[in-house]
């Protein structure tokens, strides 16, 4: 098998028995199984951006550059180096992300022209911290959740200093090997008609969109639809209707859970779904029972059986100890019933040992990682 969570691995092969659960344990070779690995993770956006919300006056000046601060603080290019790290050890053919920020501090000039000043760009720094680990990636669809470029919030109160912020979702896939055995198409975004509205920084209120790409991945000759998403945190929820999870309305999440499954029970492709879907397992009237009940399938339950799959959260600072990742957001789901399953205990979770932290201690997200191997099966 790759090089994955040992620890994990080693807790289910204790439960098995008979040499046939030993034998599903090695990973299905090319030659037999068309086989590919995915990984989900949330990179951390590197603040709360929640104490800017109605913010106004100097209060939203000195909330903005705290936040501003505090990107810089959890340092993301020392963050992409562990991340970089956890991902070339198991070396995904794909790989969706959630969270990959872009911050830009701007010199407002004479009659409000703007200069760039700064960039901390999450992706192209990901991607070169990869390159570093010798695995090598290219960003193959993405989508904007969120964008404040148009309206720049001051972080110095003679205004001549601001910031704006841009939260993406995107997929990469590996370039390291041939286009006849892995090879991305037809990417596509998309935004999701339900949303919240919140109150905006400086006065009245602001949309929060969100979203989801895709891109078709033909590993070897077997072809799945990998699409990548990051539902909303922030909703009141709705009335729970038991039996129908469609009907878990007017929760914003689950709006959109249900806009997401409509769209792919149209692939002409199987699915396989990544992403931070802020949903529980256990959670009978939240976004999950929405997607299983469109016909996707938990690949984690079903490639580790019993084992939990803690990915969420860590505190904002990141420098929390020990680790605080309790409970699970973020999901690898596959649609089992259009031919495609998860390899038996390829599933691993990455980033919460104190040995994934970078030099100064910052763990590399407030996410975990999530990995799995899926094959056809058809």
């Amino acid at each position: 098998m790759r090089r994955r969570s040992r620890r994990l691995v080693a807790m289910a092969l204790l439960t098995a028995l008979g040499a046939g659960v030993l034998a599903a344990c090695a990973r299905p070779t090319s030659s037999t199984v068309r086989t590919v690995r995915v990984m989900t993770q949330n990179l951390y956006l590197g603040a709360n951006l929640q104490p800017l919300l109605g913010a106004s006056g100097t209060a939203l000046v000195t909330r903005a550059a705290a936040v501003y601060a505090h990107m810089h603080q959890v340092d993301f290019p020392a963050r992409a180096q562990a991340l970089a790290r956890l991902i070339a050890g198991e070396h995904p053919d794909v790989v969706g992300l959630q969270e990959v920020a872009r911050w830009q501090k701007l010199h407002v000039g004479q009659g409000g022209k703007s200069t760039v000043v700064e960039t901390v760009d999450y992706l192209p720094i990901l991607l070169a911290a990869l390159r570093d680990h010798r695995v090598s990636y290219r960003a193959v669809a993405q989508d904007v959740e969120f964008s404040n470029v148009d309206r720049p919030l001051p972080i110095t109160v003679d205004g001549l200093t601001a910031a704006t912020f841009t939260d993406r979702d995107v997929i990469l896939v590996r370039t390291d090997v041939p286009a006849s055995q892995l090879r991305a198409a037809h990417p596509a975004s998309h935004q999701f008609t339900a949303k919240i509205t919140v109150p905006a920084p400086g006065g009245g209120t602001v949309a929060i969109p969100r979203g989801w790409s895709s891109t078709d991945v033909t590993v070897r000759g077997a072809s799945f639809r990998v699409v990548d998403t990051h539902l909303e945190a922030f909703s009141p929820r709705g009335v729970c209707v038991a039996g129908a999870p469609s009907l878990r309305l007017p929760y914003v999440r689950n709006q959109q859970a249900a806009e997401l499954a409509a769209a792919l029970r149209t692939s002409p492709l199987p699915v396989i779904l990544l992403g931070d879907l802020n949903a529980l397992p256990a959670e009978a009237c939240d976004a999950l029972p929405i997607l299983l009940h469109a016909g996707l399938a938990d690949a984690w339950a079903q490639a580790m059986p019993g084992l939990p799959a803690h990915t969420a959260g860590q505190t904002d600072d990141l420098n929390n100890v020990p680790s605080r990742l309790d409970h699970q957001v973020d999901y690898v789901l596959d649609s089992q019933a259009r031919g495609i399953a998860p390899v038996a205990f390829s599933g691993a979770v990455v980033g919460g040992v104190l040995t994934d932290r970078t030099p100064a201690g910052l763990w590399p997200s407030d996410h975990a990682g999530m990995a799995m191997s899926l094959h056809r099966t058809k």
